[in-house]
């Protein structure tokens, strides 16, 4: 079994596949969430703000605490939850 490395040197212990909802929070609060197609990213934070990354890259890692993805302005897919 693999494990991604997180940046502060420790690696990501599970994961899970995130469907975007304006009313659903995530089961777990994510330390990352991995984008696995281009778009937008829409997540409320753990600090209760919701923030927009534009134009995400297919592969790329957010280092966010999210608390829920926001299917409004979300237009990425396969979004991992890394915990």
């Amino acid at each position: 079994m693999s494990a991604t490395r997180s940046g502060d040197g420790n690696f990501y212990i599970d994961g899970f596949p995130i469907t975007p909802s304006d009313t659903v929070d995530l089961d777990d609060i994510t330390l990352a969430i991995y984008v696995g197609s281009d778009g937008d990213v829409t997540v409320e934070t753990l600090g209760g703000k919701n923030v927009t990354f534009k134009s995400v890259r297919s592969g790329t890692t957010l280092k966010i605490r999210a608390t829920k993805i926001l299917s409004s302005n979300t237009t990425a897919n396969n979004l991992v939850g890394l915990i």
